[in-house]
């Protein structure tokens, strides 16, 4: 099956990044329970703190990134109708003084 331009998922820096650290996240927090089944409990403890703080953090920062740049697009696309629809006003205004 042929994907269209618009079918595809387009993976940009950051999109690539954070799925690259949620990947060795897992798979660090898999090695802090194997470390714990082996009586490793202290190294497996600091591990998984250290795991979870990298992953809130990423994922955070991401998700405030992608936050405020669907905020900012759509604000600017509300403001781009509203000068459109006061130049159309404005025409058709001149038109009828006419």
């Amino acid at each position: 099956m042929k994907l269209k331009k618009n079918d595809k998922n387009i993976l940009t820096f950051t999109k690539k990044w954070v799925n690259r650290l949620m990947w060795f996240g897992c798979i660090w927090i898999t090695w802090s329970y194997l470390l714990a089944t082996f009586n490793k409990v202290s190294i497996a403890e600091a591990l998984s703190e250290t795991v979870a703080t990298v992953i809130i953090a990423t994922m955070l920062g991401y998700m405030c990134k992608a936050f405020f740049e669907t905020y900012s697009e759509k604000k600017n696309e509300l403001k781009e109708k509203e000068m459109s629809v006061n130049e159309n006003q404005i025409t058709e205004n001149d038109y009828y003084e006419l």
